[in-house]
């Protein structure tokens, strides 16, 4: 028996109410999914898991969704499709309060070793990182954050992760490249970092997929300490919403948004 290719396709618009003024600490977020079957295909057992806000009060839906979190203790939103009839649609809303600024939990001595696209034994990265190296810890990240911002030239998207070492030999690098390397930095001096995911809001903001941004924590000893070497900002968290710690999760895998789970290879696409 063969099968006809089926699409989904799911659009995520998310806007963002602050309630109680510019840059205030907790926010009214809420995301609407248009999920519309393309095909003539009826296509049952679809899933969505979305990374959504780490430090939501609490969320709720029009559609049934389940909260997963995973090992590196992120909250992902799993949204059961169940049957989606020929050219069928639905919008799904999910809405809830959420901490703004506010870092997720976690263990610092679980942040110093190396791992996919964080390379601290390459020589490139050792021999810089020794080179900013200050007299301590906060002075150390401030001094990498702002190389790292002059050393990765601005520049589109890019669509596959390259990591810290890429960014270290091509000067260049999106959001991604840029937090890479400046958490590989930080731990070749022995400072515990991490890459956060999520979105940089304010409020009454209107927010799609391509808002999505990744930036960098450090921990100084008593707290994570945000650090955006895109763009140079430091120990300024007001507006940043975290949706995941970046790194292999034991339910989203390696995707960052979102992850789409289907019976039949392909036959969901998310714009």
């Amino acid at each position: 028996m063969s099968f006809m290719p089926v699409k989904i396709t799911i659009f995520l618009l998310v806007l963002f109410f602050s309630t109680s003024g510019m840059f205030a600490k907790e926010h009214r977020v809420r995301m609407m999914l248009s999920v519309r079957n393309k095909t003539a295909k009826l296509v049952k057992g679809s899933q969505l898991i979305l990374a959504g806000p780490i430090n939501a009060k609490k969320m709720k839906s029009n559609h049934p969704f389940e909260i997963v979190t995973d090992d590196l203790g992120n909250k992902c939103y799993r949204f059961d499709f169940g049957y989606f009839p020929p050219f069928g649609s639905k919008v799904i809303t999910f809405e809830g309060r959420v901490e703004v600024g506010k870092s997720p939990p976690g263990d610092p001595a679980d942040y110093l070793g190396a791992e996919r696209f964080i390379e601290v034994k390459a020589p490139e990265i050792v021999k810089k990182a020794r080179q900013l190296k200050r007299k301590s810890v906060f002075k150390t990240a401030k001094s990498i954050c702002a190389w790292t911002k002059s050393h990765t030239r601005a520049g589109q998207y890019i669509k596959r992760q390259r990591g810290a070492l890429w960014a270290m030999k091509k000067g260049k690098g999106d959001c991604t490249e840029a937090a890479c390397l400046f958490v590989a930095l930080c731990r070749v001096n022995k400072i515990p970092a991490r890459v956060i995911g999520g979105w940089a809001v304010d409020r009454n903001e209107t927010l799609g997929f391509y808002a999505y941004h990744n930036w960098a924590e450090f921990h100084d000893g008593s707290r994570w300490v945000l650090a955006d070497p895109s763009d140079g900002t430091f120990d300024k968290p007001d507006v940043y919403m975290a949706t995941r710690i970046v790194g292999k999760s034991s339910v989203m895998d390696r995707y960052h948004r979102f992850k789409v789970i289907s019976p039949i290879a392909g036959a969901i696409v998310v714009k």
